[in-house]
């Protein structure tokens, strides 16, 4: 396990996990994490947090208003033509909303597939630094940019394995990441951050 100071903020361990989210957004957004992971495992939902709080859950405590989750498809039902949420899943958790991400394309399923999952009791399955960095790449919108460049400049002993993984499976994104990378880089060097 890796452990990294930034500056003045608390050491990450290196694993994504629902508990980095302690000291870095409110108790009603890991609560609403908790217990909308929770819902989805009880009706059988295969899933995993992704967006704003999976990005904190790596080690950038970003603000966020919501809770994102990947989900298998079976949280969705066909009928009158149109695709629906199942009844019965939540679109709110104190007051947070619940968001819900169908992969869009074959290649974001066969991605994700990997880590959506019915976690046992306490679990939170959280989506890992290197799809996240995938999933942000594709989204190409530019907090999802920054996002990048900050858990980059916490993540900078791990960042072989993300490479790599981008290399493996969106080849054609790989010069945007080492852009990214080197921005992470020269902000650390301008904030003093070794």
């Amino acid at each position: 396990m890796t452990i990294i100071k930034i500056g003045h903020e608390e050491p990450f361990k290196g694993i994504a996990s629902i508990d980095n989210l302690r000291a870095t957004v409110p108790e009603a957004l890991r609560t609403a994490a908790i217990e909308g992971s929770a819902m989805l495992r009880a009706a059988g939902v295969r899933h995993v947090l992704v967006g704003g709080v999976a990005v904190s859950c790596n080690g950038y405590g970003r603000t966020t208003q919501n809770v994102d989750f990947a989900v298998g498809p079976c949280a969705f039902e066909y009928r009158d033509k149109a695709w629906f949420l199942r009844i019965g899943l939540p679109f709110k958790i104190l007051g947070i909303p619940i968001h819900y991400v169908a992969p869009s394309n074959p290649f974001e399923q066969a991605m994700l597939d990997q880590y959506l999952e019915i976690p046992a009791a306490s679990h939170v399955p959280v989506l890992p630094l290197e799809p996240l960095v995938v999933m942000k790449l594709i989204s190409r919108r530019h907090k999802d940019l920054a996002d990048l460049v900050e858990l980059f400049k916490r993540q900078i002993p791990n960042l072989d394995s993300v490479r790599a993984f981008v290399a493996s499976n969106l080849p054609s994104q790989v010069s945007m990441l080492d852009e990214l990378i080197t921005c992470a880089e020269d902000e650390m060097s301008q904030e003093g951050i070794p």
